[in-house]
C-alpha cells in the first residue's frame, strides 16, 4: 500500500513539474518577471535568473557574481549564435531540445562551454543514436575532444566491432594519427575474422601520407597477426611492403 502511495505521489510531483515549467516557460516568452536578460549575436533573450542558474553552474556563477545580483543586466554571452542561445535558454525552462544532425556539432560545444550536463548528454544521446560505418570514428574523436567519455567508449566499440566493413568502407580511418591507429589494431576486442584486412588497413593508411607515414609500418605491423596470413598472401604481400 505504501508503495502504491509513493507511485502516486512521484506522478503527482512530475506533473507539478511539468505544469511548472509549463508556466516559466510562458512567462519567459511574455518577457514577464524577467530579471536580466541574455544576449547573442545580436539577440536578446529576457529570462529568469534563477531558471538559467538551476540549469548551469556557469549561469549560476555569472548571477552570484555581485555585479548582478541588485538590478536587471543585458549580459553578452560571446561566442555562442543566437541559434544556439535559444536552445540552452528553451532547455533551460523545459529540459528539452531539439538535437539534430544540422546542429548537433555547434550544440554540443556550446553546452560543453555553459556546463550544461544535460544539454550536453542529450547531444551525446543522439550521436550515439547515429553512429554508422561512415561517421563512427569522426564521432569518437569529436566525443574525446569535449570530455564525453561514454559516448568515446560507445564508439569505440561500435569501431572495433564492425571493423572489417570499416576497413572496405570508411575513409576516417585515413585521418587517425599513428597513436589512434596502435590503439585500434592493438586492441583486444578488434573484431576482424582474417588479419589480411588488419594488414591491409596498414597499407592503405600508409599509402595516404607515404612520404610522412612510411616510417610508422614495422609499429603498425606489430600490431598485427602476421602468423595467421597464410604463406602465399604474406609473401605476395608483406614480404614486397615491408622491402618497399
Amino acid at each position: 500500500m505504501e508503495s502504491s502511495s509513493h507511485t502516486t505521489l512521484d506522478a503527482c510531483q512530475r506533473k507539478i513539474s511539468a505544469t511548472s515549467c509549463d508556466v516559466l516557460s510562458e512567462l519567459r516568452q511574455r518577457g514577464q518577471l524577467c530579471d536580466a536578460v541574455l544576449k547573442a549575436d545580436g539577440v536578446e533573450f529576457p529570462i529568469h535568473r534563477p531558471i538559467m542558474s538551476a540549469c548551469s553552474p556557469y549561469f549560476r556563477a555569472l548571477f552570484t557574481n555581485g555585479l548582478y545580483e541588485t538590478e536587471q543586466k543585458t549580459l553578452e554571452i560571446p561566442g555562442i549564435s543566437a541559434k544556439m542561445m535559444e536552445i540552452v535558454v528553451d532547455f533551460a525552462y523545459t529540459r528539452e531540445a531539439s538535437v539534430t544532425s544540422d546542429n548537433v556539432e555547434e550544440l554540443l560545444p556550446v553546452a560543453d562551454q555553459l556546463h550544461i550536463v544535460g544539454l550536453v548528454k542529450a547531444c551525446c544521446k543522439f550521436l550515439k543514436a547515429k553512429l554508422a560505418i561512415d561517421n563512427c570514428i569522426g564521432i569518437r574523436n569529436f566525443a574525446r575532444n569535449y570530455f564525453c567519455t561514454l559516448l568515446a567508449n560507445d564508439a569505440m566499440r561500435f569501431v572495433l566491432r564492425n571493423f572489417s566493413e570499416i576497413c572496405e568502407k570508411s575513409n576516417e580511418l585515413l585521418t587517425l594519427t599513428l597513436e589512434e591507429m596502435v590503439e585500434i589494431l592493438g586492441h583486444e576486442e578488434l573484431n576482424a575474422k582474417t588479419e589480411e584486412p588488419v594488414f591491409e588497413t596498414v597499407i592503405r593508411w600508409i599509402d595516404h601520407d607515404v612520404q610522412n607515414r612510411r616510417q610508422h609500418i614495422f609499429p603498425l605491423l606489430r600490431c598485427t597477426r602476421l602468423c595467421l596470413l597464410s604463406t602465399t598472401y604474406f609473401v605476395e604481400k608483406v614480404n614486397v611492403t615491408t622491402n618497399i
